[in-house]
């Protein structure tokens, strides 16, 4: 199985308004779970070397599960800052 990574823009904006956007490198498993009686949404990553990530919904923006060579997750590991969009798979669609 090709390497994925977990990118999730939180929404904060930082003073260029840009998204806070992290990087979780080589996620194998990737679950969303919620919890009907309090109302509350969670990721959970699984990485190669077993690690667990949970993540509260609350403050995510967006995420995507793309492949660790993608436009997007070379974007966010260089910490660039342009005004770009992408698809679900982390290809870029536009660049200002």
């Amino acid at each position: 199985m090709d390497a994925h990574d977990l990118i999730v823009a939180r929404v904060y904006i930082d003073e260029e308004d840009f998204f806070d956007l992290e990087l979780y490198e080589n996620v194998v498993s990737l679950k969303s779970i919620e919890d009907l009686i309090h109302d509350e949404k969670m990721l959970v990553a699984i990485t190669s070397s077993g690690e667990e990530i949970e993540l509260d919904t609350f403050d995510i923006e967006w995420f995507r599960y793309v492949p660790n060579d993608s436009h997007l997750a070379k974007y966010v590991r260089k910490d660039n800052r342009n005004n770009c969009e992408w698809d679900e798979q982390g290809n870029l669609i536009s660049e200002n």
